[in-house]
């Protein structure tokens, strides 16, 4: 898997020379998995307490491309259950600890088979495998 982002601790990456709070600072605001194109897009924007730095980024996504592996116990990937969205951790796992989604490591960049997993406050998870994982920010 090669990634354009590197994973600082369990709830903060580094991107583009900044330093990116997933847990505080942002709530996912929605998720878009285009089965043709094999692409999976988890969209986070600023949260809006009074602790966000005024210049932190918007909105960023994370785009998972030719995905091979999605498992989640989300019954809708458009919405939550509760209006719970922050994450509670995001790692990096060996495709050996499939069975695993309530854990993580402390991996700053995942080996070529790994998978991806977001694990949210609320219970919710997504794991994925993909040949790539872009970060963008608009």
């Amino acid at each position: 898997m090669k990634v354009n982002f590197e994973i600082i601790t369990s709830t903060e990456i580094g991107y583009d020379g900044r330093h990116l709070d997933l847990h505080n600072n942002f709530a996912v605001s929605r998720f878009d998995y285009n089965i043709v194109e094999r692409k999976l897009s988890i969209h986070l924007i600023k949260s809006q307490g009074d602790w966000v730095k005024e210049d932190e980024l918007e909105n960023i996504a994370f785009i998972h491309r030719n995905v091979s592996f999605l498992n989640s116990n989300f019954t809708n990937l458009t919405k939550f259950i509760d209006d719970d969205s922050c994450l509670e951790f995001i790692s990096y796992l060996p495709i050996k600890d499939r069975d695993i989604t309530d854990g993580f490591l402390n991996k700053s960049f995942p080996d070529e088979k790994d998978d991806i997993i977001y694990s949210f406050v609320n219970g919710q998870f997504i794991k994925i495998n993909c040949e790539e994982v872009d970060l963008i920010t608009f």
